[in-house]
């Protein structure tokens, strides 16, 4: 990541390690009862098949094929804990005098930036889990994203979010001071 001449670094952070605890509940048990599922289904099927006449090869019987399903289950989990754990270690976040940026990634190296004229909101937030842990979340909202939402949600989606944060009322507060002093939302710039 490369920071402007007239750039610095006002915060540098990084999520939480205990933010492997929240994944491994939403993220890592999604994607290995996923596998599990989708393992047993593609099985089952051709097991019901076998049944009706048709002759395929090398089936599990029906208790095997719940056993092999439970283990492809654990095995996708603990591949998805490991890859989120080292994920975690390559996430930064930044927080300079011109823009907020956000640089991770393993298979996918990400670095994306907002600058404070861009963004409308700053939203700090603890779900039920990071309270339990202790930890929070920034999310900054952009024109363009307010707009947007996720499937089942009546929330917009952030353009850029610091997950896994400890103590991020400083931060948070850093970042409503540079949205105010470039007068990042149109209401505040006479537009509206």
């Amino acid at each position: 990541m490369k920071f402007g001449s007239d750039e610095k670094v006002i915060h540098h952070l990084q999520p939480e390690n205990r933010l492997i605890i929240m994944w491994a509940f939403t993220k890592c048990l999604t994607q290995g009862l996923s596998a599990g599922f989708f393992f047993f289904m593609l099985f089952y099927f051709k097991w019901i098949f076998s049944m009706s006449g048709k002759d395929i090869n090398v089936l599990p019987e029906y208790g095997d094929l719940i056993l092999f399903s439970i283990i492809i289950a654990i095995f996708a989990f603990a591949l998805s804990y490991i890859y989120h754990h080292y994920l975690i270690k390559t996430i930064n976040y930044y927080i300079t005098n011109k823009r907020c940026i956000y640089v991770g990634g393993l298979l996918k190296k990400v670095e994306h930036s907002v600058s404070y004229n861009k963004i409308t909101d700053v939203e700090r937030s603890r779900n039920i889990v990071e309270q339990i842990l202790g930890m929070s979340t920034i999310n900054l909202f952009t024109s363009g994203t307010t707009s947007m939402r996720a499937p089942m949600r009546s929330q917009p989606l952030p353009e850029l979010s610091y997950i896994g944060l400890v103590n991020s009322e400083d931060e948070a507060e850093t970042i409503n001071e540079y949205v105010r002093k470039f007068g990042g939302t149109e209401r505040d710039m006479g537009l509206y």
